[in-house]
């Protein structure tokens, strides 16, 4: 369909009645889009005009992030948020605890954090609570306190500015957690020369009796067979992975 919209109450109207208007039963909006005209509404406005949405996924987007009217109730069965690019993260996480809809959000992905969204993240993170079940983060020191998720069952973690040490404390902060499956995108030079063995110990079935997968991403230069010696117990058990190129899971 091509058309030619003149004026702006035009345009708001075709946007708002119009084009979007026809698919009120959509489940599934991927926003990936950089603007270089005008638009002829907010992001979070747009967002509204699907009131069936189940899973929202944001690359980047480039629109207006004006705030959000107290009429523009998120999407009741909203559950999946992906937020990709900037400047998503914050802005929609303080849509999401303004309307206290956060504890509906069972997967959650958060990458390109800013500085200044690391407040609304944390308060997003404490009121989502322990309805979170799949969570794939760009890790931040100090912003993530997996304690708060009881029932999480898939993590995803990318970091490549942590020492080995804060890297142990990181992992083992996962105790307790009802863990299916890990994966973990950290620093080449780390994953080469970290002793893996007692995350090896740590990540046994004693203590994760539900964890059925634990991948690191590689890239195509990496020696597979590095990751089977350095974590043997996990090898044996099945339930090592190993991914080239970046990692997705939710």
């Amino acid at each position: 369909m091509l058309a030619h919209i003149d004026g702006d109450a035009n345009v708001d109207s075709f946007f708002t009645t119009g084009f979007f208007g026809s698919f009120p039963q959509i489940t599934h909006l991927v926003l990936d889009y950089i603007l270089l005209g005008e638009q002829p509404m907010p992001v979070i406005n747009l967002i509204c005009l699907f009131p069936a949405l189940q899973k929202l996924r944001i690359l980047y987007f480039t629109g207006i992030w004006a705030d959000s009217p107290v009429s523009a109730f998120p999407p009741r069965s909203l559950h999946i948020v992906l937020l990709d690019g900037l400047p998503a993260c914050g802005r929609i996480l303080a849509w999401l605890h303004a309307f206290n809809h956060l504890p509906n959000v069972e997967s959650l992905r958060l990458h390109f954090l800013k500085p200044a969204d690391l407040p609304t993240v944390r308060a997003a993170m404490k009121q989502i609570g322990g309805a979170l079940r799949h969570l794939e983060i760009m890790h931040s020191e100090g912003i993530f306190d997996f304690s708060l998720h009881p029932s999480l069952q898939t993590l995803a973690i990318h970091t490549w500015d942590l020492g080995p040490d804060e890297l142990s404390i990181l992992i083992h902060s996962l105790a307790g957690l009802p863990l299916q499956r890990l994966s973990l995108n950290v620093d080449r030079t780390l994953l080469r020369t970290f002793n893996w063995t007692p995350v090896d110990v740590f990540l046994s079935p004693p203590r994760f009796p539900l964890l059925r997968t634990v991948g690191f991403v590689c890239s195509l230069d990496d020696d597979p067979d590095f990751l089977r010696g350095a974590l043997p117990l996990l090898e044996a058990s099945g339930r090592l992975q190993s991914h080239v190129g970046s990692l997705i899971m939710l």
